[in-house]
């Protein structure tokens, strides 16, 4: 019978003394170790006393514990315990007692988004939208999804509505499994692997981007996600977007120290101009401009960004900083969706009328099915 409980091991350091967690006789969990550069003596050793051992890729620690998850029946596992190696001696509890985290409450999250990605039992959606061809200015809806929408009867409505100054755009992660008619018309053909935190939804972000902007009348670009709902109608919707007449843009804070931290983590910084004081932090979720849209598909600073943790919440604002001089009058500093937290994570709502959102905000996440 195989362990119900997996130590995830993340090893920067070639002296630190992991024989707490490697006993041979463990029987209670299992090891999976991740490392950055061990010395081959090291790794020999390291490679008989754990269940699977791999060298990390070029991405940041999310991503690479996402493509090992990809690839490793994680999810046989009733609770898994992130152990990260500068983290060692200040453990005093013997595993699996405690759930151990050496990357803040942010890995929990992840676990849980990732284990909940599984197929949804869910009715076809058979309508598509006949979305019409002409001269009127539109919104670019762009949708990263990763099965269907979680409420397509009312996003149809909406869309439906606006079919003569809205067009749709879509990357699903699993787009096997949609049954929703219009939004398999919408997927774009470029692919991308993506996971929570990952440079892939960068890469997404920018391939709907560059898909939209070869339509002329797409003027705005609203990104949304599965489980997000619109608050109003399309037409009040439309008018507030075109009335502001800015990207929509949250900045949103961090702890103390923590901008540098991150910034560190950016290769060739001075590109971007960014030192500790100038590296901003935004949601996601975000509608831009044709102006910003047209900025990030002409400059792919990818690359800089490849090594920084959850980059889709760093990389947009920076670069169209860069590039914009006048940035700071051409964006609102405001979030397009509406959402609480409970605990770590966001409350998943039954209805609109459940929530309490204010009519400065155009979406409410998040919805469920």
């Amino acid at each position: 019978m195989k362990s119900k409980n997996l130590v995830f091991l993340s090893i920067f350091d070639n002296k630190t003394d992991l024989s707490t967690f490697l006993k041979e006789d463990r029987k209670d969990y299992d090891v999976v170790a991740l490392y950055y550069g061990l010395k081959e003596k090291r790794f020999e050793k390291l490679s008989n006393k754990v269940n699977h051992i791999e060298k990390a890729g070029d991405g940041s620690i999310y991503s690479n514990f996402i493509d090992i998850w990809d690839r490793l029946d994680f999810s046989r596992y009733e609770n898994v315990y992130f152990i990260n190696d500068n983290l060692y001696d200040k453990i005093d509890v013997p595993l699996p007692k405690s759930v151990v985290i050496g990357w803040s409450f942010t890995c929990e999250n992840m676990i849980k988004k990732q284990k909940q990605y599984t197929p949804k039992n869910i009715e076809p959606f058979k309508w598509s939208i006949d979305f019409e061809k002409n001269k009127k200015d539109k919104i670019a809806f762009l949708f990263l999804t990763t099965e269907d929408i979680h409420r397509p009867q009312h996003w149809h409505d909406f869309l439906d509505e606006g079919k003569d100054r809205a067009t749709l755009y879509a990357h699903s992660k699993y787009q096997d499994r949609l049954k929703n008619q219009y939004l398999i018309d919408a997927q774009i053909p470029e692919r991308f692997k993506t996971g929570w935190g990952t440079m892939g939804l960068v890469h997404v972000m920018n391939a709907l981007l560059k898909n939209a902007l070869q339509d002329e009348t797409n003027k705005y670009f609203v990104f949304c996600s599965e489980s997000c709902i619109p608050i109003f109608d399309f037409n009040k919707s439309y008018k507030n977007i075109f009335n502001i007449g800015k990207s929509w843009i949250n900045l949103i804070g961090s702890p103390r120290g923590y901008e540098k931290m991150q910034n560190d983590k950016i290769a060739k910084r001075e590109q971007l101009g960014l030192d500790k004081n100038r590296i901003l932090k935004n949601e996601q979720w975000i509608i831009l401009s044709r102006e910003h849209a047209q900025i990030i598909v002409d400059h792919d600073h990818t690359e800089n960004f490849k090594h920084l943790p959850i980059p889709d919440e760093w990389y947009h604002a920076n670069v169209i900083r860069y590039y914009d001089n006048n940035f700071e009058n051409n964006f609102i500093n405001r979030s397009l969706t509406y959402l609480e937290w409970e605990r770590f994570s966001p409350k998943v709502f039954k209805s609109i009328e459940a929530a309490t959102p204010k009519s400065d905000y155009l979406f409410l996440r998040k919805i469920d099915y």
